[in-house]
């Protein structure tokens, strides 16, 4: 009841209420200014969209509004006279065709015509017929990064430099008499890294050019500048694999002959008599054993070998040996070499084909999950810049990018013998 409160806790009621009405009348009137001014905003924008149109269509009327030209002779009475191009035809005893007819689709013919008066447009027939269809360069890809070690890309701001940290083994667990203490083991601690660095490339497109072939020069053009990608890549990484110190390096047991041994296979008895082959199949089967073994054992899962290496191991696809030969090696659908003996297979056309050369890597296998390091930054993305002073655009494409052997060990090379 109020009779219970003070003047002053009344006077203080009065003062909270009314400043509760004050900011609700401010609230409700910048809710009303707002719904206002974006009315108002809507109509004006409204206005200039209608204007606009209104300016435009003047500019570009409809194509059935278009007027005829104007065709200017001298009358009977000696003044120039302006006349429709109906007008003129029929002044020459031409067929008048509405305009709106010829626009349509319909053809119409504005002169009689006849053997001897028809039409050559051979000045407005281009030169050359394209096809619908660009052919691209033949690029030579594999998608490498399927042997790389997963998960190493770095954002922005996570510095140049990838690491990745090892530990080592402990020594084995030892026996103890009574009370006897342990002698204290550890472990070493050590580390793999790679760089990145940038990688680009820069083209020019002129406007002229793009305005004479038209678009689809620039589109295929551009194409072809990113597609140069996947081709780069693969053939660094392959590189890198070959030039590593490999920690398993096997001689085959003689250099290749190639020729004699692609075209046998389709010799029932090729499996045994082809030394080519049993050489391969030899060396693959030892580097595996020896990586498996030993005080690091590796898990070796990919091979890569040239399409014409991976042909002589399909000689073992015969009838002779079709039984035996299904459980050691896998064809796709394509006709490519996929598996060997445990090991995912890539048939790469950058790798070192058939050849009798002496001291040559013709096969690598790794165990991905140490072997090698590919990592992004920032993957491959196209930047355009217009050059007002030339009429062209410049188009780049810049990478983030790091690669490099890391654990060599993992790493294993199958070569001709030295010389």
């Amino acid at each position: 009841m109020t009779d219970d409160k003070s003047i002053e806790e009344l006077e203080a009621e009065y003062l909270e209420e009314l400043n509760k009405k004050t900011a609700r009348m401010k609230k409700e009137t910048a809710d009303f200014e707002a719904r206002e001014a974006e009315k108002a905003k809507t109509e004006y924008e409204q206005k200039l969209k209608e204007q606009w149109e209104k300016e435009y269509k003047e500019a570009h009327p409809p194509v059935s509004k278009i007027i005829p030209p104007k065709e200017t002779t001298i009358g009977e009475d000696g003044e120039p006279h302006e006349f429709a191009a109906d007008e003129y035809l029929r002044a020459f005893g031409g067929k008048v065709t509405p305009y709106e007819n010829f626009i349509s689709g319909e053809v119409k013919e504005y002169t009689d015509s006849n053997s001897g008066c028809d039409n050559d447009i051979s000045a407005w027939s281009p030169t050359e017929t394209y096809a619908n269809i660009v052919w691209q360069s033949m690029y030579c890809e594999a998608d490498l990064f399927k042997v790389c070690v997963k998960g190493l890309d770095i954002s922005a701001g996570d510095g140049l430099n990838i690491t990745i940290r090892t530990i080592g083994k402990f020594g084995a667990p030892a026996a103890a008499t009574a009370c006897e203490c342990l002698s204290c083991v550890s472990a070493s601690l050590s580390e793999y890294n790679l760089t990145c660095l940038q990688y680009g490339e820069v083209t020019e497109v002129c406007s002229f050019d793009v305005f004479d072939a038209g678009e689809i020069y620039r589109r295929e053009y551009l194409k072809a500048f990113g597609k140069r990608w996947a081709e780069f890549f693969d053939a660094t990484i392959y590189a890198g694999l070959v030039a590593a110190a490999a920690g398993t390096s096997t001689d085959l047991a003689a250099t290749l002959t190639c020729s004699a041994a692609l075209s046998a296979a389709t010799d029932g008895s090729n499996c045994c008599t082809n030394a080519d082959l049993l050489n391969l199949y030899n060396a693959v089967n030892a580097t595996v054993a020896a990586m498996r073994e030993g005080t690091t054992p590796y898990d070796p899962d990919w091979m890569i070998v040239s399409p014409t290496i991976a042909s002589i191991f399909k000689n073992m696809q015969t009838p002779a040996v079709q039984a035996w030969a299904e459980k050691v090696i896998k064809i796709d659908g394509e006709g490519k070499l996929v598996r060997f003996n445990g090991l995912k297979v890539i048939e790469y056309c950058g790798a070192q084909s058939c050849s009798t050369a002496t001291d040559t890597v013709f096969a690598v296998i790794v165990d991905s999950s140490r072997a090698y390091g590919a990592a992004f930054g920032k993957r491959p993305s196209l930047e355009k810049d217009r050059n007002i002073d030339c009429n062209s655009w410049t188009y780049a494409m810049w990478c983030y990018f790091a690669h490099g052997a890391l654990d060599v060990n993992a790493i294993a090379h199958i070569k001709s013998p030295d010389a």
